[in-house]
């Protein structure tokens, strides 16, 4: 919710009382749904019926996306499709760069070591610090990057969050759901965080489906069934290890921790770092892609020093957001992670086999 609309709703809170209040809240939300519900129909209307037509990249492009806002799980598959890739064929990564400045400017580029998250956006700044054999290219047109991706003689492009970007054709889709909140709980943005159509699941070659539980499995998939037929590769973080600036690994697992995060799913984050430490006495949650100020991590340490902490950790994503002139009365570590084939494992190696077939 916007400021101007919190502000709003403060006035009404005085003026009808708290019941209507909420009331009020409800029915905007609602309202604001089907608006964007509405807009997105058009949206892919306009290309299912040729209105709009997608742009051929000069190399073979893998979209990989999601249907809702978030925390799915896409950033980290996408790191790992693309490392096992890039050991047989040059292969780029192509980003909007959002949240990042070179997004919202004219400029098209491969990003370098001379670069911040700030200029490039926290996750193409992620990949490309994890991916150092892999070309990580950022800008408003995804058109534009492919055609720098190809000049620089990459053989294959993943379209980083590419779902929704029918600007640009592609030769594969991937569709990553959380198995956690597979369809945001089934409204769309604001209301929930839905932002395509469930049933456009249909477009997807490949469907991951990212943490879910041995329990939630097969009404998972059965709920998937509903809309696609296509192949379902189950994924999970694994291979959990916290870290240093100096990138050495660290033993907390004795140890009491306050932990911090701005991710779309903060709760896969917290699970994940309770296997690895004592306990976690504080837990503070940014908005995603939010970049810390200093005083931003400062009461985060001391929130954790008055709960008995002994270290604060973070995603590897919010690490290199950090401000480089913070000092801190307790150690700052990070938690490392990457994603782990679950089941499907012949799928994903049918994936992998299909993708280098597009360069031949």
């Amino acid at each position: 919710m916007t400021k101007s609309s919190k502000m709003i709703f403060c006035h009404l809170d005085g003026f009808l009382g708290k019941k209507n209040h909420n009331s009020c809240i409800r029915f905007f939300l609602t309202i604001s749904s089907y608006l964007f519900q509405f807009a997105v129909f058009l949206r892919n209307l306009g290309y299912d019926l040729g209105f709009f037509s997608a742009r051929k990249a000069p190399l073979p492009v893998i979209s990989i996306g999601n249907i809702i806002v978030g925390g799915s799980g896409k950033t980290p598959f996408t790191m790992r499709l693309c490392s096992d890739l890039a050991k047989n064929i040059p292969c780029a990564i192509l980003s909007r760069g959002y949240k990042g400045e070179i997004s919202s400017s004219n400029t098209h580029t491969r990003i370098n070591t001379s670069m911040s998250p700030k200029q490039t956006g926290d996750e193409p700044y992620l990949l490309s610090k994890r991916l150092n054999e892999v070309g990580v290219y950022v800008g408003p047109s995804r058109l534009q990057t492919a055609r720098l991706a190809k000049r620089d003689k990459f053989k294959l492009a993943l379209l980083d969050d590419g779902m929704q970007h029918r600007k640009l054709a592609r030769d594969l889709e991937v569709i990553v759901l959380n198995g956690h909140n597979l369809f945001g709980e089934d409204a769309f943005l604001p209301k929930g965080r839905l932002r395509d159509f469930p049933s456009n699941l249909d477009r997807a070659d490949y469907i991951i489906l990212h943490t879910v539980t041995d329990e939630d499995f097969l009404s998972s998939v059965e709920r998937i069934r509903r809309v696609t037929h296509a192949p379902i590769i189950r994924t999970c973080m694994g291979n959990l290890c916290v870290k240093d600036h100096n990138e050495n690994a660290i033993n907390i697992k004795n140890q009491r921790v306050g932990a911090f995060c701005a991710l779309g799913n903060p709760k896969s984050f917290y699970q994940s770092l309770e296997r690895v430490c004592g306990s976690v006495v504080y837990r503070k949650n940014f908005l995603d892609h939010y970049f810390f100020g200093e005083n931003d991590i400062k009461k985060t340490v001391e929130n954790t020093l008055t709960n008995q902490g002994e270290a604060l950790v973070c995603s590897e994503k919010d690490w290199i957001k950090i401000p480089k002139s913070v000092c801190s009365e307790i150690p700052i570590f990070y938690l490392e992670a990457s994603i782990q084939i679950v089941s499907g494992m012949d799928h994903y190696e049918e994936l992998i086999n299909k993708a280098l077939l597009l360069t031949k």
